[in-house]
Protein backbone atom coordinates (compact mmCIF):
# COMPACT_ATOMS: atom_id res chain seq x y z
CA UNK A 1 0.00 0.00 0.00
CA UNK A 2 0.95 3.56 -1.06
CA UNK A 3 1.24 6.50 1.19
CA UNK A 4 -0.38 9.57 -0.63
CA UNK A 5 0.74 12.29 0.96
CA UNK A 6 -1.33 16.11 -0.30
CA UNK A 7 1.08 18.72 -0.91
CA UNK A 8 -0.79 21.41 0.77
CA UNK A 9 -1.08 19.47 3.84
CA UNK A 10 3.04 19.25 4.13
CA UNK A 11 2.86 22.74 3.17
CA UNK A 12 0.62 23.54 6.01
CA UNK A 13 2.30 21.46 8.58
CA UNK A 14 5.38 23.53 7.86
CA UNK A 15 3.83 26.76 7.82
CA UNK A 16 1.70 26.59 10.89
CA UNK A 17 4.60 25.80 13.08
CA UNK A 18 6.92 28.88 11.46
CA UNK A 19 4.04 31.31 12.22
CA UNK A 20 3.66 30.31 16.15
CA UNK A 21 7.58 30.51 16.55
CA UNK A 22 6.90 34.06 14.72
CA UNK A 23 4.47 34.95 16.71
CA UNK A 24 6.03 33.65 20.17
CA UNK A 25 9.46 35.96 18.79
CA UNK A 26 7.45 39.03 18.03
CA UNK A 27 5.34 38.64 21.53
CA UNK A 28 8.93 38.44 23.43
CA UNK A 29 10.80 41.34 21.53
CA UNK A 30 7.45 43.29 22.17
CA UNK A 31 7.79 42.79 26.00
CA UNK A 32 11.25 43.44 26.10
CA UNK A 33 10.73 46.91 23.81
CA UNK A 34 8.32 47.95 26.46
CA UNK A 35 10.15 47.32 29.67
CA UNK A 36 12.91 48.98 28.34
CA UNK A 37 10.83 51.79 26.86
CA UNK A 38 8.76 52.24 30.23
CA UNK A 39 12.44 51.86 32.03
CA UNK A 40 14.08 55.02 29.62
CA UNK A 41 10.71 56.74 30.39
CA UNK A 42 10.93 56.20 34.10
CA UNK A 43 14.57 57.14 34.17
CA UNK A 44 13.51 60.60 32.20
CA UNK A 45 10.88 61.72 34.58
CA UNK A 46 13.10 61.22 37.56
CA UNK A 47 16.02 63.36 35.90
CA UNK A 48 13.46 65.80 34.92
CA UNK A 49 12.09 66.61 38.65
CA UNK A 50 15.80 66.20 40.06
CA UNK A 51 16.65 69.48 37.86
CA UNK A 52 13.34 70.96 38.98
CA UNK A 53 14.15 70.65 42.41
CA UNK A 54 17.63 72.02 41.97
CA UNK A 55 16.51 75.31 40.31
CA UNK A 56 14.07 75.09 43.72
CA UNK A 57 16.77 75.02 45.69
CA UNK A 58 18.78 77.83 44.20
CA UNK A 59 16.24 80.11 44.06
CA UNK A 60 16.00 79.09 47.59
CA UNK A 61 19.46 79.77 48.21
CA UNK A 62 18.97 83.17 46.53
CA UNK A 63 16.39 84.57 48.24
CA UNK A 64 18.02 83.66 51.72
CA UNK A 65 21.18 85.40 50.67
CA UNK A 66 18.86 88.40 49.81
CA UNK A 67 17.11 88.08 52.98
CA UNK A 68 20.21 87.93 55.30
CA UNK A 69 21.72 91.05 53.21
CA UNK A 70 18.77 92.89 53.89
CA UNK A 71 18.48 91.97 57.70
CA UNK A 72 22.46 93.05 57.79
CA UNK A 73 21.46 96.36 55.85
CA UNK A 74 23.80 94.89 53.01
CA UNK A 75 21.66 95.48 50.38
CA UNK A 76 21.71 98.59 48.64
CA UNK A 77 18.52 101.08 48.40
CA UNK A 78 16.77 99.47 51.51
CA UNK A 79 17.81 100.66 55.11
CA UNK A 80 16.86 99.38 58.03
CA UNK A 81 16.15 102.45 60.35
Amino acid sequence: MEASVDVLVTQYGGFSPGVGCYSFIRYFINLIYGFLATVVVALLSIEAIAVIMLLVARIIVELERKLDELIEGKLSGFEIQ
